[in-house]
């Protein structure tokens, strides 16, 4: 009988054979047909709580040295205390059993005796609790910090995480793989750094001390964050006010105010910084810092825009941000002033940093929630080459995947706003996938969607019942294509990120090569190696045909550029209500489904009052700063 085999396209000789099926391995000594399963078997915490989900991660591990796994306490030797804080215990311990690895002849083995930390979570002591935060460690910190699995204090009951250690330990250095000279050495243990000026056994602990904000709340946020750095470039801090000094405001709204200025450095020339208030934090830090730790999350998990830390006015006493300044303001403003210039293998070129940045969102766990043309900014490095980058910013509005709408309503602008979150349904990634389909409208008109209507009931239903911004003529068929993809009404249509990521850079390949460039682009120190791993669909060489089509494509929406160029300038002068604003949308919800009901529109959205969540209440209203750094959410 023959047996279908899903995973043989991963099997490879040199991964080795497995033992159970005598096929070859799916990774180096892992079958993702056995092992999974054998793993999971022969163990228990004593919790079937915890046992079902750490095999629940079991089951999805595709490689042999990244399995969680229960690891009994009594095989922890050697434990000594690290830190007692906010953060939880911090033990440094010796893993008897020590980590997977696998031998060069991918044969399944451990280092023993191997040197670990120990991490208590929030509430350690509830199963339940710890498991969410763990799985959100899972989410957000694996990329950084490699985590083994999970064990239990049997004295106090307190689950804890165990991962690699960041405490230096000279006779076993997690960290020994990231050393080289060209780093330049640590001063404190006297080895290579891992990155360049960053020790990642010594760093992360030193710069949580002798210093504070004068605020706890404010304190325990930056040192999470210091402690979860991998690289000096990513390490914030709390910035004293007299080392900032203010330039100019450029941009202010009814709640909040950002600031252009220069940033000392001990060391170097000052830097310019931006600096944004954030409503609430003269009042209440926790609420100021919501929009922060979206940020720094997304930060660690790879997105571009550089945050600096947190400082505070000392006049006004509110907290500001310190983040990168984007020398050349928002994309829209930039599409208006610099259109004609501006070729399709650059259009495709800031697309596809976006879909990057929106990669690292998604991945880093959160949903933008509020994504347009205004919330991206661009910035020109100062040199020869003069590269121009782009960085989705401003995550006022964002969420995590778990998070519901509010209850009556949501703030946006409409244009941007997927159907069904107008019509009240949860937020998923998805709804940031439409939103990239508009600013890909925009991206081929310089116009605002929708321009010159008023955003009010009946643009709302038009949209929820298929009605899209319009593409300009000439637009090529394949780019038009994946953009309507991205407006599906139907969300399983839509591609993710990382499909719009590929397409675009296949395109951008094919009309960089017929413009005589190297079809090789250089990689952002952020991206990672597999980004350009795409799928088999991807790599597989197309129809000559095909290719040429695409080439001629854009070559004829290139000459249509200097006569859109005109319209743009034309339509210049009309007034965008580019505010974020609350919208109602279940008044929407019930419109919708009593025209569905007359049969005046034939609406594929269901609405399901059900959908729509009771627990949340609308308890802040929205405005948009406008700047020539773009434009950033503020609420009262």
């Amino acid at each position: 009988m023959l047996v279908f085999d899903k995973f043989r396209y991963k099997r490879f000789i040199g991964n080795g054979e497995c033992e159970h099926c005598n096929r070859y391995n799916t990774s180096p000594a892992w079958c993702q047909t056995c092992d999974p399963h054998r793993t999971a078997q022969g163990w228990t915490s004593g919790n079937k709580i915890i046992d079902d989900n750490i095999k629940e991660f079991q089951f999805k591990s595709t490689e042999y040295e990244n399995v969680i796994e229960w690891i009994p306490f009594n095989r922890l030797d050697k434990i000594q205390i690290i830190s007692d804080d906010k953060f939880g215990h911090r033990f440094q311990a010796i893993w008897l059993d020590g980590k997977r690895r696998s031998t060069s002849e991918c044969n399944q083995s451990r280092t023993s005796s191997y040197s670990v930390e120990l991490r208590g979570l929030t509430d350690s002591r509830n199963s339940l609790d710890f498991l969410k935060e763990f799985a959100n460690q899972m989410q957000t910190e694996s990329d950084i910090t490699k985590i083994y699995g999970i064990t239990q204090f049997t004295t106090t009951g307190e689950y804890m995480m165990v991962c690699e250690s960041t405490f230096n330990d000279s006779d076993n250095d997690a960290f020994a793989f990231k050393r080289h000279y060209w780093h330049g050495k640590c001063t404190s243990c006297n080895r290579y750094n891992t990155s360049t000026n960053w020790c990642q056994s010594c760093d992360p602990y030193r710069i949580t001390q002798k210093w504070t904000s004068g605020d706890e709340d404010i304190d325990d946020c930056i040192k999470k964050f210091q402690l979860n750095a991998t690289e000096h470039k990513k390490a914030i801090e709390w910035i004293p006010f007299d080392k900032l000094n203010i330039i100019k405001e450029i941009g202010k709204g009814g709640f909040g105010t950002v600031f252009l200025a220069n940033l000392k450095q001990n060391t170097s020339q000052p830097i310019k910084v931006a600096l944004k208030t954030l409503p609430g934090s003269k009042k209440n830090p926790n609420d100021f810092l919501r929009e922060f730790k979206s940020h720094m999350h997304c930060r660690l998990s790879g997105s571009r825009l550089e945050v600096y830390g947190l400082t505070q006015n000392t006049e006004t006493k509110e907290y500001m941000m310190v983040f990168q300044y984007a020398n050349k303001g928002d994309l829209h403003n930039y599409l208006t002033l610099n259109f004609e210039e501006l070729s399709w293998e650059d259009k495709l070129s800031l697309l596809i940093d976006i879909s990057k940045d929106l990669i690292k969102i998604h991945k880093a766990g959160y949903i933008h929630c509020d994504l347009h043309c205004e919330n991206i900014l661009q910035h020109e490095e100062e040199s020869w080459l003069g590269s121009l980058k782009s960085f989705i910013a401003d995550l006022g509005l964002s969420r995590k995947n778990e998070e519901y709408v509010l209850k009556n309503g949501i703030y946006g602008i409409m244009p941007y706003i997927a159907p069904e979150i107008l019509l009240g349904h949860k937020y998923t990634t998805t709804a940031d996938i439409y939103s990239f389909g508009v600013i890909m409208v925009e991206m081929t008109t310089g116009i605002y969607p929708f321009c010159g209507r008023p955003f009010d009931i009946k643009l709302a239903l038009e949209i929820c019942n298929g009605k899209r911004p319009e593409f300009a003529l000439e637009t090529p068929s394949c780019y038009i294509e994946l953009a309507k993809l991205c407006m599906d009404p139907d969300l399983q249509k839509r591609p993710t990120a990382e499909t719009i990521r590929d397409k675009l850079t296949e395109w951008h390949s094919f009309v960089k090569e017929s413009n005589g460039f190297d079809e090789s682009d250089e990689l952002d120190e952020s991206d990672e190696l597999d980004e350009y791993n795409k799928p088999d669909e991807l790599n597989e060489p197309d129809e000559s045909n095909e290719k040429l089509q695409i080439i001629n494509e854009f070559a004829i929406a290139d000459m249509r550029i200097p006569e859109l160029a005109i319209t743009l300038k034309e339509r210049s002068d009309i007034i965008y209500q580019n505010a974020s604003k609350f919208i109602n949308t279940h008044y929407i919800a019930q419109q919708y489904k009593e025209r569905c009901n007359q049969h005046d529109i034939y609406g594929s959205i269901p609405v399901n009052s059900a959908e729509i969540p009771v627990d949340v209440t609308v308890s802040h209203r929205s405005k948009r700063l406008k700047t020539d750094q773009g434009s950033y959410t503020t609420r009262d």
